[in-house]
């Protein structure tokens, strides 16, 4: 924990999130957070008991995610939001009592169907109650927003931000990108997206993260 500067900073004093007294108040209990990567480590040590059984693998349309060791970044976003809290192991996450539901699709790299893949997970991740859906994907800056671009992803992302959760709406969580300055797509086609870039430890933006131009 003491090297998790995002969550506890003693070097420089109000740059984290402020963690400790968010967990007061939640761990995440209760809350279903689907994961559009590609893929999780559903035996992992420190993410077991925080996997929920519900899965999807947007690539072969199945009830069953998919997940290989070439392809990590999926479980390394699972542990940031949800690893186990006080087991002695490796991390903890966000909201270590969340449930995190696996949608993957284990290239995540541009083809014809992708666009229309990436639209199926969300829509499967609404229609199975996340609450929330992390997507750590992006166009690069562009240069592949003609393969990603489609109405039908862009109708996914509005569905679940408008008719998600019962009615109040799916939170959807974007990476900006990391090809600064421009914010990846398709984060920054719709206000109602939640963005997110990283910083330093001194709360100085990261050298390749979009910030704000579309």
């Amino acid at each position: 924990f003491n090297l998790l500067w995002g969550f506890k900073n003693t070097s420089y004093s109000n740059i984290d999130i402020n963690i400790c007294n968010a967990w007061t108040i939640t761990e995440g209990n209760g809350v279903n957070i689907a994961v559009l990567d590609q893929g999780i480590d559903m035996t992992h040590n420190d993410l077991n008991d925080n996997l929920s059984p519900l899965s999807y693998d947007t690539a072969s349309g199945n009830s069953s995610s998919v997940y290989t060791n070439n392809y990590w970044h999926g479980t390394h976003v699972a542990g940031t939001i949800a690893a186990e809290k006080n087991n002695n192991l490796q991390v903890v996450g966000v909201a270590p009592k969340s449930k995190i539901i696996g949608v993957s699709n284990q290239l995540l790299v541009a083809n014809p169907i992708l666009s229309e893949e990436l639209a199926n997970g969300i829509n499967w991740a609404v229609q199975n109650g996340a609450h929330i859906i992390n997507n750590s994907w992006g166009d690069w800056g562009g240069l592949y927003y003609g393969s990603l671009q489609s109405s039908l992803l862009e109708n996914a992302i509005i569905n679940a931000l408008t008719n998600g959760r019962n009615g109040l709406g799916t939170v959807m969580v974007f990476s900006s990108g990391n090809v600064a300055p421009n914010i990846d797509y398709p984060a920054n086609f719709y206000d109602g997206n939640l963005v997110v870039g990283s910083t330093e430890i001194n709360a100085i933006r990261s050298t390749t993260a979009a910030y704000g131009i579309n």
